[in-house]
């Protein structure tokens, strides 16, 4: 079989090199938590993990114009994708079921998310019991995390505080919802079952992009805390699959409605600011279409 052909622009970075994992964040004891809070934090605060990242034949562009012009033709695919991923402001309700080895369960929750690209997210799931369980704002690099059941709190910057917030997903997120496949294209290649890969520098993050035949899209983002990955069907509203590749949490989202209309302003107010109410944003985005 063939290696495939990599199609590159400019020198290829350094090969990343993993270190050890890092160690889980605890937050002391919680006996009155829940099995789905626990399952929830486990979410957000469990190391990430790590795996190899594709290889590829070593092939140049083509020289001159024919080069440049193959280029322009990468960068625009590599931009309609982000269109469709993102095509303006909307809400979506989901259903959301994971399943977390470490404590055995396998736990099922609704919400919804109201985003606003390339600047805005916030994410609401409630529990079985109708409560909130996660709390998710964010704000340009700015985020706040709350999960109630374990009075737990988290606010940072996404991008200056990467390897402080290594276990929280939340640039994976911001990534995949707000801005989507966000990085500098290095190169890309295509396999020999008609699928394509961009391979993406963000910041300090290595970042693959597969676009397979069936138009569905596989994002793998890794950096010195590890690896995520999350694969989505072609159509916007549709079903996703998240995977912690250390802990083997998996995450199965399906999306049951989308409306392409800008959700309200308070929906993205700063939740710890004195003018926001913490219940609206919440009702507003899990009471579905009217």
């Amino acid at each position: 079989m063939s290696r495939p052909a990599r199609m590159r622009h400019g020198s290829l970075p350094a090969r990343t090199t993993h270190g050890s994992l890092p160690a889980r964040v605890t937050h002391g004891s919680t006996p009155a938590c829940s099995a789905w809070s626990a399952a929830v934090a486990g979410f957000f605060l469990v190391a990430l993990g790590c795996a190899p990242e594709p290889r590829a034949a070593d092939q140049a562009l083509p020289r001159g114009a024919a080069g440049t012009l193959r280029w322009r033709e990468l960068t625009a695919e590599l931009a309609a994708l982000r269109r469709e991923r993102a095509p303006g402001p909307h809400t979506v309700n989901l259903a959301v079921v994971m399943t977390h080895p470490q404590l055995g369960v396998r736990l099922r929750a609704r919400g919804a998310a109201a985003v606003s690209p390339p600047e805005a997210l916030r994410l609401v799931l409630v529990g079985p019991g109708g409560g909130t369980a996660l709390d998710l704002w964010i704000a340009g690099d700015a985020f706040r995390l709350e999960l109630p059941a374990l009075e737990l709190v988290k606010r940072g910057d996404a991008r200056a505080d990467a390897d402080e917030h290594a276990a929280l997903p939340v640039a994976f997120l911001r990534a995949w919802l707000v801005r989507p496949f966000d990085g500098r294209l290095l190169y890309a290649y295509d396999r020999d079952d008609g699928s394509r890969l961009f391979r993406l520098r963000d910041g300090a993050v290595h970042a693959t992009l597969e676009r397979h035949r069936d138009r569905s899209l596989t994002l793998s983002r890794s950096s010195r805390g590890g690896r995520e990955q999350a694969h989505a069907s072609a159509e916007s509203c549709g079903h996703a699959r998240y995977v912690n590749e250390a802990t083997g949490l998996v995450v199965e989202v399906v999306c049951e409605s989308q409306r392409f209309e800008p959700p309200p302003a308070r929906a993205f107010a700063d939740p710890d600011e004195p003018t926001a109410s913490p219940r609206e944003p919440q009702k507003s985005l899990t009471e579905g279409p009217t």
